[in-house]
This record gives C-alpha cells, structure tokens and sequence, in this order.
C-alpha cells in the first residue's frame, strides 16, 4: 500500500454536522435568520438540514409554512414563507437569483477558513443573514493520519465541499494533499 485516500466527512470528520455560527444582518436577528432557514430546510435533503433543524429545534424556534420549495442542485434551496421569497444556499445562488452578496464575501471566506461550511440566506432581495455548519475532525483522525504518513503511505483526502473549507480540514488532520 502506498496511497490511502480518505473522504472527509464521516471518516476524517465526525460526520455529525453541527450549526456553528449564526450572523445577521442588521435589519434582522439571528433567530429569525435560523428559523426561515430551518423551515426552508425542513423540506430538503440535504446532508446539512438536519443540523439547521436541530439548532432551531434547540431554540425552540417556530418554523413557518413553506411554499414553492425548490432545491437546486450544488446551489440551495428556494421558497416562499408567509409571500415572502427566501433564498438559502452558496454565492452561486445568490448570482443565480440576482442578490447581491458581494458585501459578505470576506465573512465567507473567514468562516471557510475555520473549516465551516457557511451558506447564505436571503428575504426578498437582500441578505439577512449567514449559517454556517462545521463537521468536527474525529479525535483519532490526526494520529491515524500520522501512523499512515510515519509508514511512508501517501494520505489524499477528498470531498465536495468547498476548496477554502477542505484546506481547513485536511490543514487540522495533517494532510497536505486535497
């Protein structure tokens, strides 16, 4: 054996996504950011849904009625709360819809650097608010990786999420190659 390559999530992280961090902006409130996400996301699939669910559960938040839900594959999802278009998913989604998030670029690019996955939420046409969702490393995942490298075996991780967020990561577990 002289290569391993490793999936991060699930094998060199928990696999247990946990919300992480919630900011808003200033014409809203951060509860109100986690509970239209949380209601938007109790339609999707996505692997990071329940742990949007889970923080708004623990909040005790009220989630609202979703109409017109939509998910749009590697962008987000999309629907209509109390005739209200809301907007939950990556820049790319934003671009797509036409909001302009150019204003939390830098705060995207801190919260990927920490190894969190920060995804957007907008009401209307504005940004109300960032999520971000981290997987913490297993606590033997960076002595595994030690072992592997210490025995000459060339350790490769790989994923699907963002390049920033997998730097993170693999930066924590000791693994160099991405």
């Amino acid at each position: 054996l002289t290569c391993v390559v490793l999936d991060k999530t699930g094998t060199i992280t928990e696999g247990k996504p946990v919300v992480s961090t919630v900011k808003h902006a200033a014409k809203f409130d951060g509860d109100s950011v986690l509970a239209w996400a949380a209601s938007i996301e109790s339609g999707s699939e996505h692997p990071l849904a329940a742990s949007i669910l889970a923080a708004a559960e623990q909040k005790q938040l009220k989630l609202e009625k979703v109409q017109q839900f939509e998910a749009i594959a590697g962008h987000g999802v999309t629907a209509t709360i109390n005739k209200r278009p809301i907007y939950f998913g990556n820049r790319a989604l934003m671009k797509l819809k036409g909001i302009d998030a150019r204003n939390y670029d830098e705060q995207l690019a801190e919260l990927s650097a920490l190894g969190q996955t920060p995804m957007l939420l907008a009401v209307d046409t504005a940004i109300a608010g960032i999520i971000a969702v981290s997987d913490p490393i297993k606590k033997d995942s960076i002595n595994a990786v030690q072992q592997l490298q210490k025995l000459g075996v060339r350790v490769i991780m790989v994923t699907g999420d963002n390049e920033i967020t997998a730097q993170a990561i693999a930066k924590q577990a000791g693994i160099t190659e991405v």
